[in-house]
């Protein structure tokens, strides 16, 4: 039976929505930021955040054993977290293996590139519970104070509706 192919660009959506399933999992707020890498303006494939620590990301998939970065990637992403204020990151998803997460100055560099081996992700690349920490954050921590009137009775908006319902 053939194999099913399926087109680079789709891959990697895939893939990106992979991480935000992840993210979500653990009780981060992700979102994969459409149309990255097609616009003139810098702007990351995925962005992470738990109301503590806010995380940009250019994620890549690989079937080999390398996964290169354009410079132009690494500072359109380095560019972007600085205007927005977050921390940013490589994120590399290897045949068969977890994401991995590197800083730029973590890959090894070429001439036109920066490089993420396999060898790398098993000697320093984090996975993505070191990344976050390897804390689950108690996703409704105080988000739903103030939500509730005295009587505990869930408020309603004008049409006489639950808030969450």
């Amino acid at each position: 039976m053939a194999r099913k192919r399926i087109n680079l660009k789709a891959k990697g959506t895939n893939a990106e929505r992979d991480l935000v399933h992840k993210f979500h999992a653990l009780g981060w707020s992700c979102i994969r930021v459409a149309g990255s890498g097609s616009t003139r303006y810098p702007a990351p494939d995925v962005l992470a955040g738990n109301g503590h620590r806010r995380i940009a990301i250019e994620a890549k998939v690989c079937s080999g054993t390398r996964k290169y970065f354009s410079a132009e990637d690494i500072e359109q992403l380095m560019v972007f977290a600085v205007n927005f204020g977050c921390e940013f990151w490589l994120a590399v998803k290897f045949s068969r293996s977890e994401w991995a997460f590197f800083h730029p100055e973590d890959l090894k560099s070429t001439k036109t590139a920066f490089v993420a081996s396999v060898e790398l992700k098993d000697r320093i690349g984090m996975t993505l519970n070191e990344l976050v920490g390897g804390v689950v954050e108690e996703v409704n921590d105080g988000v739903l104070d103030g939500i509730v009137d005295e009587n505990d009775d869930v408020m309603e908006d004008g049409a006489g509706k639950d808030v969450f319902g």
